[in-house]
């Protein structure tokens, strides 16, 4: 008897101190709120609405924020709506979409969360270290780039904007990544999450078929990249059904077998391909030698006898669309970082020097907006430290992933790493020729940010899954 008091009063004690949290969350998302809406007024009147938007996430994010993570999820990718576009004299540039928007209030409710509640901790490891130099770099890049700007390239095509945009890129992907590695409460919430990320990606691959395919065009508005959205599915259904066995298996296959089927019958673009093979190939080796031979049998195979299918799709169809000058885009990266190496052009630079200088000088035939390749423009952008940076990140996160998925014991959260890790592997792979990890702000960056931020996440999930959530989970025991 006492023992159940005890408890109910730890109860009645959790459930006032949750009260008090959200009094005080409430009062600073009021606050925010007053404030947006006040300098939406001055600004412009008819983005009232993001007021009414930042009101509805921050709600669910005070009360429910495992909810409102998974809506973020199952939301994200489908950029309809942008508030914000801003008309000059060189045309039009985009606006938010509810994505970046989203994210912002989720991570303000997230980091006010931590403040009040001395539960959350934002847990810092070498990898968040890294991170934090290399989104320190790019800020202290655009300060450079106003010190060392050539005086051979007119100071005019210096943009402010531009700059705080593609900053504010990768501010927004590393977001993402902390707010999953710390935001779910537990695993069940977390796995919840990566579940509903198979079946969106399921979801888009059913729009692809010919009888679905032109109702959903008639929406209107085409999700960027949702290629490389299945194939990150694919891998995660390959990988949960790898380590599951009987009929949960089989299952696992053929909702797997979905968005890669689409994604193979309907790609004709070179990265969209690697992605694909390098992901596969990375699930069968690290599964199991005997899948990863037979899997490249299959492909040898298919390859040879489907010859011609290929060289047309892939390279006649690059040649035609342009693709292969991805190679000089490259050679060209690396000779602006040769004129720039320490902390290259800046963050948003690299389209004004390169279409204003460097690509008339070098008599390219065509003026590109972005390098196309990840990482030409970090290296270009951001030089030698940012560069580096860059890839000690990357470096720390797939030792930790491999180690955590190589000491994982539970099945389910062993596919899950597998599968981000084969997923990731594909994307890293296929950035030599896009901007697919962090995308660019001269390519539609804002929008192909809908699709890029589930890489940040699933890296997030992964880090969340390799540390482990024991209190919550013991505690649910108990109950």
């Amino acid at each position: 008897m006492a023992e159940a008091l005890i408890k109910f009063y730890d109860k009645m004690q959790l459930s006032y101190e949750n009260l008090l949290l959200k009094k005080k969350l409430w009062a600073w998302t009021a606050a925010l709120l007053i404030f947006q809406a006040f300098l939406l007024g001055v600004l412009k009147p008819e983005l009232a609405l993001l007021v009414v938007m930042g009101l509805l996430g921050a709600a669910l994010g005070v009360v429910y924020p495992d909810h409102a993570l998974l809506l973020y999820v199952l939301s994200s990718c489908f950029p309809f709506i942008q508030f914000g576009e801003v008309e000059g004299r060189y045309g039009m540039s985009e606006g938010l979409y509810p994505t970046e928007i989203m994210l912002g209030f989720l991570v303000f409710v997230w980091v006010f969360r931590m403040m009040t509640d001395r539960e959350i901790r934002f847990q810092v490891d070498r990898t968040d270290f890294a991170l934090m130099a290399l989104c320190g770099i790019y800020v202290m890049a655009v300060l450079v780039s106003y010190i060392s700007w050539p005086l051979k390239i007119m100071r005019s095509h210096v943009y402010m904007i531009t700059q705080i945009a593609q900053v504010g890129m990768l501010f927004m992907c590393a977001s993402a990544y902390w707010l999953v590695a710390n935001g779910p409460s537990s695993r069940r919430w977390l796995h919840r999450m990566i579940y509903a990320f198979v079946g969106l990606t399921v979801f888009l691959a059913l729009t692809k078929l010919p009888l679905l395919r032109e109702l959903w065009l008639s929406v209107g508005e085409i999700i960027p990249r949702q290629d490389l959205l299945m194939v990150q599915g694919s891998m995660l259904a390959f990988s949960l059904g790898i380590y599951s066995s009987g009929k949960k298996r089989i299952r696992w296959f053929l909702v797997g077998l979905l968005p890669f089927g689409v994604v193979s019958v309907n790609l004709t673009w070179v990265s969209g391909w690697i992605a694909t093979m390098v992901g596969l190939s990375t699930v069968a080796i690290l599964s199991s030698r005997r899948y990863f031979f037979f899997f490249a049998l299959f492909a040898l195979a298919m390859v040879a006898l489907n010859w011609e299918y290929f060289d047309e799709r892939l390279i006649q169809h690059s040649r035609l669309t342009g693709d292969f000058h991805r190679f000089f885009l490259m050679e060209d990266s690396v000779r602006i970082w040769k004129e720039h190496p320490w902390f290259g052009v800046g963050p948003g630079n690299y389209y004004q020097v390169y279409t204003n200088y460097y690509a008339p000088l070098w008599n390219r035939p065509i003026y590109y907006t972005t390098a196309h390749t990840n990482y030409g423009e970090v290296l270009a952008e951001t030089g030698v430290f940012g560069f580096v940076a860059f890839w000690i990140f990357f470096l720390f996160v797939g030792w930790d992933l491999f180690n955590g998925w190589r000491k994982e014991k539970d099945p389910v959260q062993k596919g899950m790493l597998l599968g981000i890790m084969g997923s990731s592997a594909g994307l890293m792979v296929a950035s030599m020729a896009g901007d697919y990890l962090i995308p660019d702000r001269a390519n539609q960056g804002l929008k192909t940010f809908s699709a890029a931020v589930y890489f940040w996440m699933m890296l997030g999930a992964a880090k969340a899954i390799s540390r482990g959530w024991p209190a919550e989970d013991e505690r649910m025991k108990e109950e």
